[in-house]
């Protein structure tokens, strides 16, 4: 029987016991996909001494440098005796009986790596002291969720976490002198009413529901700047569950810079972007979205390794760790020379390698010592750097680093974007900073946070914490004004999904659109001839007709983009699609393809804006995906400008949402049923529709 989590939790140890519960039976199914979709490319050759529940390791020949720079601190690593011939999946494994072991990477005192064993498998290991050894993922977030339920009760804002509770909205005099500066900043009046929110007591969780384009990003840089006008004193945590978005927010704010009471851009606050991209092969986390690459030049110069870098740089340390590689390799190769020389008894010809090898040797400590010292001095770096700025950008996971925790004295405020796309325990876990006060920033009508096990999809356990809280009565403050989508689309999302609540200001309802776009709005496709098929080595969809016919409009539009900043978007719910969307762009038209256009699925695009979509459904057997309208939502909110779905109108009609976007573009006579590209070429040889 599936036990629901509750709304409201009693006390810590119901909470811990709920949560722990459902957070295993989730670590089952993400295990079991890691294993059933890996393909095991990283290989190495080991010697383990195997114990009752762990292993100490040491790679074989060739494999020691591969595998130290590889395998890094919670990975989940397969193990196979090594007379076996290492299968390309895990499908082989079953297939030849091969006994295997699963193993998590650890790291002892003195930071030599060992392996904890999974020992019910352990047996069958007896004969065999080589193995062979494959990485299926890294599971550093999911323990960072999973520690949460430990630290939980130290957290300052526990009780509200237990048991959310509605705070009054009370005006201060700061916020009273803001409101004319953010009128003239350009902020509207929900966006105000979302500032003031943010500002106005300490010890609460507030809530903001930004729907696709209502500024939601504009809205923190005003929310910063009121926190800074009432206090420049204080430091502010800005999280999301992406790099991409905390990409989003920090160039944002970088770009526009925080006011103060005057108006004018403030010097005084200084920013930091700290973490890398993802762990190579992170489980639990869903797909992630690519920074825009003008974003990411844009945040160079706030970056925790670039500003420690350039202290390196002015103190004349440099990292050895390559020319250390290419030392140790020159000496296995000596050693190798001098073990066939000594086979041959050639001792004169030996002398002289002896020497080298001695020198090298020698030259090899040195190098050794010099990389202790710039490592040393890199932690020294980013302990300062870390201590001294006043607004730190990481994702949800990352402020959960070690290295982090370990070095942020305190936080006052934490804002979390996304809020919506994580799961509750990665949610919390920049909570341990305990902040005074934390503004949640999300829309539960786009999409959900990723998780991997039905039962998790049952018991509430992909619920976001920022859903809880609007299920105990918590009202979110609604950004109301969108500024993306041309009328005939924001009219759609807003009746469809926001109960007519979102409205479009006069400056996007006579915003010139550009030229090369026609037809212009939202358009449907009915391609008679779609038929979706799996994908091969995959458990996805593609489906022919609807590639070849998004080929072709893309070809139309692409000869009317030259000279424009055209930015055109192929989206679609299946990885099996994209990718062979992308295969026939390549072989028509190469690279050039990608300098105007990006291909995605539809949960790797949310956040994204571009003037134009083109949406490949897929399926006409059953929708499947598309059955979730959090999906569609996102979908269909991407586009400034048209957005262009293709799909079978039998089979999305008998979704209630799908049925009225094809009834909406019946209504605006842009509903089109045709049997190839051929039969619609005319409307995009001219402005049909404009």
């Amino acid at each position: 029987m599936t036990i629901l989590l509750p709304n409201i939790f009693q006390d810590l140890s119901i909470y811990s016991s709920h949560f722990e519960h459902a957070f295993y039976i989730e670590m089952g199914a993400i295990l079991n996909q890691a294993l059933e979709e890996a393909f095991l490319s990283y290989k190495y050759r080991l010697n383990l001494k195997m114990e009752s529940n762990w292993a100490a390791l040491s790679p074989i020949g060739s494999s020691e440098m591969k595998f130290e720079n590889e395998i890094q601190i919670n990975d989940i690593v397969i193990i196979i005796p090594s007379q076996n011939n290492f299968p390309t999946n895990f499908q082989e494994i079953k297939k030849e009986n091969i006994p295997w072991i699963l193993g998590l990477i650890n790291q002892d005192k003195k930071n030599e790596f060992n392996i904890l064993l999974n020992t019910c498998r352990e047996s069958q290991f007896k004969h065999s002291k080589k193995y062979i050894v494959a990485i299926i993922g890294n599971i550093t977030s999911l323990k960072r969720e999973f520690s949460v339920l430990e630290k939980l009760k130290c957290y300052s804002l526990k009780d509200q976490i237990l048991c959310p509770q509605q705070c009054d909205l009370a005006e201060d005099a700061i916020i009273f002198k803001l409101k004319e500066i953010l009128l003239n900043n350009k902020y509207n009046k929900s966006q105000i009413k979302a500032i003031a929110s943010s500002m106005n007591s300490e010890n609460k969780i507030s809530l903001i529901q930004g729907p696709p384009g209502t500024g939601k990003t504009n809205t923190v840089v005003g929310i910063l700047s009121g926190l800074y006008a009432a206090n420049k004193n204080i430091r502010v945590l800005v999280c999301a569950q992406s790099n991409a978005a905390v990409d989003e927010i920090a160039s944002t704010v970088l770009r526009k810079g925080i006011f103060g009471l005057d108006g004018n851009t403030r010097d005084d606050i200084s920013l930091l972007r700290i973490g890398e991209k993802r762990q190579k092969h992170e489980l639990g986390v869903g797909e992630e979205v690519k920074t825009a690459k003008e974003i990411e030049v844009s945040i160079h110069s706030i970056k925790l390794n670039v500003l420690v870098e350039e202290k390196l740089r002015a103190e004349g340390l440099s990292d050895p760790t390559s020319e250390i590689k290419k030392l140790i390799e020159k000496l296995e190769k000596l050693e190798k020379r001098l073990e066939e020389l000594q086979k041959r008894g050639e001792y004169k010809a030996m002398e002289e390698i002896q020497n080298e090898f001695i020198i090298l040797s020698d030259i090899l400590k040195k190098l050794k010592i010099q990389r202790s010292t710039y490592f040393s001095m890199k932690t020294k770096f980013k302990i300062e750097i870390l201590k001294s700025k006043n607004v730190i950008f990481c994702t949800l996971s990352g402020s959960g680093s070690m290295a982090v925790v370990q070095n942020i004295d305190s936080i006052d405020y934490l804002i979390i974007d996304e809020a919506c796309q994580s799961l509750e325990l990665s949610t919390l876990i920049p909570f341990q900073y305990n902040p005074k006060s934390v503004i949640l920033i999300g829309d539960p009508k786009q999409l959900p946070a990723t998780t991997f096990s039905e039962i998790s999809k049952n018991n509430n356990y992909d619920r976001s914490f920022f859903e809880r809280m609007m299920e105990c009565n918590i009202r979110p403050v609604l950004l109301c004004q969108q500024y993306r989508m041309i009328r005939e689309i924001s009219d759609f999302t807003s009746k469809t999904f926001y109960n007519n609540q979102i409205q479009c200001p006069k400056s996007i309802i006579y915003r010139k659109i550009p030229n090369w776009i026609y037809p212009v709005g939202l358009l449907f496709f009915n391609l008679e001839t779609s038929e979706e098929m799996k994908a091969e080595n995959s458990l996805s969809y593609y489906n022919a007709s609807e590639a070849n016919f998004v080929i072709n409009i893309y070809a139309f539009l692409r000869k009317r983009t030259y000279n424009t900043n055209a930015h055109i978007g192929i989206i679609s719910p299946y990885k099996g699609q994209v990718q062979h969307i992308e295969e026939l762009l390549y072989y028509r038209f190469g690279n050039s393809w990608k300098k105007k256009c990006e291909v995605s699925s539809v949960d790797g695009f949310q956040g994204r804006e571009v003037d134009l979509v083109i949406l490949s459904t897929v399926r006409s057997e059953k929708i499947g995906f598309l059955r979730d309208e959090r999906r569609m939502n996102v979908a269909i909110s991407r586009a400034k400008y048209g957005i262009y779905a293709i799909g079978n109108e039998a089979r999305l009609s008998n979704n209630p949402k799908w049925k009225s976007l094809i009834d909406y573009s019946k209504e605006l006579n842009k509903y089109e049923p045709c049997r190839s590209f051929d039969d619609l070429k005319y409307i995009f040889n001219k402005p049909k529709y404009n």
